[in-house]
């Protein structure tokens, strides 16, 4: 049995025993569509739903005395498209509903995705099948950072925060455009202004990083983008989905990213800096659709990762060398 059915099934399971929860999430979506761009991204994260409640009773009492054709929601308004902190009615009801068998699928892993915020056996079935980066990053996606997995990391605020750019030394500073453009486009589906997309830097030490180093997709893009290491360039790869009985943690959390090459030092060490936005492609399978859908629901919220890869002289020998 597949990893992917193996999740589907223990999802089902979960969702029997979870009929109450399932109904609190969707008085919290729909408080949240009515609220509309009167809400911030900390209410969508922290506000319990009496509090949200008490935000939309507030909102119905201020337009009593509103005229009508300033909330009729025909009138066209620049602002009514705006996105803000990663939740957009428009977008959501803009969407097209695919075959039945493809929007059945698509719920069953929102509904998975919903239960793993709030259910820890739900989240060990994930880390089993899904992996720990895939979890972990999910759960910082989903305001529920686990602080074994950012252990040895620096939280970032937004693409400007000073922790950033002062990094080593200002290292990362001369990608500061390439780090910009990539996260403006992944994210302008989601409506986020850049100054609230947080993100981590994950240092040489930390555990990412060693299963990342021990990856064969990894070692395998080292191979293949040799050249333009030693010229200094840049690259970008993808990881591997692996066998239905292997765990392809790194696809699940990652999929494709960015190496931003800041060269070697006078050690002969290489130092890498592979970049990824947490964000969902439109278009793609049930998985990747249910969390688009979430994100633009707002119970996701995208960030961006850095991982700072140093590979010694004799690391990459073993790995260039390899017969």
């Amino acid at each position: 049995m597949s990893n992917q059915n193996i999740f589907k099934n223990a999802a089902e399971i979960l969702y029997k025993d979870e009929k109450k929860k399932k109904k609190e999430k969707e008085l919290r979506n729909s408080l949240i569509n009515e609220l509309g761009d009167e809400i911030e991204p900390k209410h969508i994260l922290y506000s319990s739903n009496e509090e949200l409640m008490k935000m939309k009773d507030e909102k119905n009492r201020k337009n009593k005395d509103i005229p009508t054709s300033l909330t009729d929601n025909s009138v066209s308004n620049e602002d009514n498209d705006v996105l803000r902190g990663g939740i957009s009615h428009t977008k959501i009801n803009q969407i097209e509903p695919k075959d039945k068998k493809f929007e059945n699928e698509v719920k069953k892993r929102e509904t998975a995705l919903e239960i793993s915020n709030d259910n820890q056996i739900a989240k060990n079935f994930l880390n089993i099948f899904a992996g720990p980066d895939a979890t972990g990053m999910l759960n910082i996606a989903q305001g529920n950072e686990d602080s074994n997995y950012t252990k040895n990391s620096t939280k970032l605020l937004n693409i400007n925060d000073n922790n950033l750019y002062d990094y080593k030394n200002g290292e990362i500073k001369k990608f500061k455009e390439h780090i910009e453009n990539k996260v403006q486009e992944q994210f302008k589906d989601f409506g986020y202004n850049l100054n609230e997309i947080e993100g981590r830097i994950y240092h040489d030490n930390s555990a990412p990083i060693k299963r990342i180093k021990n990856d064969d997709s990894f070692k395998k893009a080292l191979i293949k983008n040799k050249d333009k290491i030693l010229n200094g360039e840049n690259f970008t790869t993808r990881f591997k989905k692996k066998s239905p009985l292997k765990t392809s943690n790194l696809h699940n959390a990652f999929g494709s990213v960015d190496f931003l090459n800041s060269g070697m030092d006078n050690n002969g060490n290489l130092h890498l800096y592979m970049f990824d936005t947490y964000d969902f492609n439109a278009n793609e399978g049930p998985l990747i659709e249910a969390g688009r859908r979430q994100m633009l629901k707002g119970n996701l919220k995208g960030n961006f990762s850095i991982h700072d890869i140093v590979l010694t002289k004799d690391e990459l020998d073993k790995i260039w060398n390899k017969k």
